[in-house]
């Protein structure tokens, strides 16, 4: 069986955010944003990732300090643009963490990964994976104050956000679901058979097989956003395959959205 996902889906370019789900021991957040633009070959476009920190202009300072990017607001959210791609913050309370959880850990690319390491060890940040090499590829693991993973990669990817790693019983079947609904091609990472991963150009969606991965309400990555083609098409989808809503669609704010399970 692959995880429930939770959408909200948008008729504006104006994100918002989602509430938990589950489906077995498998729950995501994800966000669904329909700006109803021009087609597209794949059906939605990736749109950004949600943390939950207890302090959020500081989430933004470090993550700004480490790997870059513009800090701005995003609705009522401190975020940062990493190039196209978007980190936004909700202020909670310090979560379980994101390790071993559905949405395991987010990757960023850096041009030399001993050197970051170095300076964020000598910074106190939390090493939880010392480097390593993986075949032509240099990563490392770390984790920021709020206990969000964090993969630091160097495989030749410009420097800035490069992925999304989930954890799931059926890695190949979880990513089918997503290029379904999302659009996108399933296929493996540098021919890693154990990692399942869809490009979506600015960023890669992966998958990993685990076992008794735990409930996904109450860790650092509250949802993951995508930006929808066409509303219609999608919710109808969804209805068909009998997909459960939280909250049916309606106008909020000047935007459609609606929330799945």
């Amino acid at each position: 069986m692959i995880p429930s996902h939770l959408l909200v889906l948008n008729a504006v370019c104006q994100p918002t955010y989602a509430t938990q789900e589950s489906h077995e021991s498998m729950r995501h957040y994800l966000l669904l944003l329909s700006a109803l633009l021009a087609s597209n070959v794949q059906a939605a476009e990736w749109d950004h990732i949600h943390l939950t920190v207890p302090d959020t202009p500081k989430a933004v300072a470090w993550y700004v300090h480490y790997f870059g990017g513009t800090s701005m607001k995003s609705g009522p959210f401190d975020a940062i643009w990493f190039g196209p791609n978007l980190m936004k913050f909700r202020s909670g309370a310090d979560t379980a963490g994101s390790a071993g959880s559905p949405v395991n850990h987010v990757g960023f690319a850096v041009d030399d990964v001993a050197k970051t390491l170095s300076q964020m060890e000598s910074e106190g940040v939390k090493i939880v994976r010392p480097l390593r090499e993986i075949g032509d590829v240099t990563v490392a693991h770390v984790e920021d104050p709020w206990g969000t993973l964090i993969e630091l990669i160097d495989d030749g990817s410009p420097p800035g956000f490069h992925h999304v790693h989930l954890l799931t019983p059926t890695p190949e079947q979880t990513l089918d679901w997503y290029a379904d609904i999302f659009g996108g091609k399933v296929g493996h990472y540098r021919n890693l058979e154990q990692v399942w991963e869809i490009n979506y150009g600015t960023m890669r969606l992966r998958a990993t097989q685990a076992e008794d991965v735990p409930p996904f309400p109450g860790r650092a990555v509250d949802h993951l956003g995508w930006h929808m083609k066409n509303w219609n098409e999608t919710i109808a989808k969804l209805k068909e395959k009998s997909t459960v809503f939280q909250l049916e669609p309606r106008m909020s704010a000047g935007h459609m959205m609606a929330f799945i399970e």
